[in-house]
């Protein structure tokens, strides 16, 4: 078996991170919403912010077991991915038109999630 280099834990590592790092926004945005921090939230901008929440666990869970988005190479899979990944383009391209009404770490989350979907797709159909 290969010894595993420091530079393939460090490419690891910043892959987990990149793909966590929208949780964090994601979590701030609905704790200003429930606290009432963002006294001019919109419908709009709750309705992203529930679409991205549930892609983003989505994505999340599917690191951790493939029983969600489907076993390797499945129909199932790609569905999920590409189905994922349109409804967070246009969850995307909707905040950023609507920057108005939608804050712009709720925008530029939605776009992170939606680029982690595009990585998920390249990933699934490398390997």
């Amino acid at each position: 078996m290969p010894e595993i280099t420091w530079g393939q834990i460090a490419v690891a590592a910043l892959l987990y991170v990149t793909l966590f790092w929208p949780s964090i926004r994601i979590y701030r945005a609905w704790r200003n919403i429930l606290q009432g921090r963002a006294s001019s939230h919109t419908a709009l901008e709750r309705n992203i912010l529930i679409v991205v929440t549930g892609s983003q666990a989505l994505l999340m869970s599917g690191m951790v077991s493939s029983l969600l988005i489907g076993v390797d190479y499945s129909n199932r899979r790609y569905a999920t991915i590409v189905v994922n990944l349109g409804a967070m383009s246009i969850a995307a391209a909707v905040a950023v038109v609507a920057r108005r009404h939608v804050s712009w770490q709720l925008a530029c989350s939605t776009g992170w999630v939606a680029l982690n979907w595009l990585y998920m797709l390249a990933v699934s159909s490398v390997v």
